[in-house]
């Protein structure tokens, strides 16, 4: 008998347990319950909304220009007259000047080592200073690509000082840059760097500058060689040619 009370009085302490449970989650205010509403208002949430749907291209991290989609949507068909670029390492940007005046701005994207100057083969660093697009491939691995007159002089003043290159290699890319040719790519320097096609997802390439593929197409279009290319390494807010010298760094 005492054993039957006790899986009695069990079963009823059961029974008001589960009652006063669901007693208790009936009478909960609106208020106190979990929102999904409330969630998706909540304001950190709503700033990582904000963030996710920016384009990658406008990034808080590489946006210090106001203009960055200046004349993104105007199509390019004629030669530029005194054509110049700059690249912005800083803010993956291409400017495209005639003259002094801004024509358009591109993305872009760098090496896989996109900090820092170049110095020797093979340390994926796109190079920064002073140089030209010295030959134009219509038949490039990448789509299109203009080649730039990387090393520049004084890249070889620095490989020669750092026994990288010979003095008869140092001579001839001296030469080369004078007469506003292609300079030697096989020294230990590195060479055949290129503003050229394959899109821009990352920083991708081994020293080269990549554009989308219809980006690249109108800038191949309308820069002839011997455009004048300055590679900055760290941004200046609003990119300049004023006082520019294209033929050394």
């Amino acid at each position: 008998m005492p054993v039957q009370k006790t899986k009695l009085l069990n079963v009823l302490l059961v029974l008001i347990s589960t009652i006063l449970l669901l007693f208790g989650c009936y009478h909960q205010t609106p208020q106190n319950l979990p929102s999904q509403n409330h969630a998706a208002n909540s304001k950190p949430l709503k700033k990582c909304l904000k963030e996710l749907k920016r384009p990658s291209v406008v990034c808080k991290k590489t946006r210090p220009y106001r203009d960055i989609y200046f004349n993104y949507d105007k199509k390019l068909t004629q030669t530029i007259r005194n054509a110049r670029i700059v690249i912005d390492k800083y803010a993956r940007r291409l400017f495209l000047y005639t003259g002094s005046e801004l024509v358009k701005i591109y993305p872009i994207s760098l090496g896989l080592d996109p900090d820092g100057d170049k110095e020797r083969q093979g340390d994926r660093r796109t190079p920064e200073g002073k140089f030209y697009i010295c030959n134009k491939n219509p038949k490039s691995k990448y789509y299109l690509s203009l080649g730039i007159s990387y090393p520049n002089i004084e890249d070889a003043e620095r490989g020669l000082r750092q026994g990288l290159i010979t003095e008869q290699q140092y001579r001839a890319i001296v030469r080369a840059i004078k007469a506003r040719r292609k300079p030697p790519w096989n020294t230990a320097l590195g060479g055949a760097i290129c503003i050229h096609g394959g899109g821009i997802p990352w920083d991708w390439t081994y020293g080269c500058i990549a554009m989308r593929n219809e980006d690249m197409e109108e800038l191949f279009r309308v820069v002839p060689v011997g455009t004048p290319v300055i590679i900055k390494g760290k941004s200046t807010m609003r990119a300049s040619l004023y006082e520019e010298n294209p033929g050394s760094r």
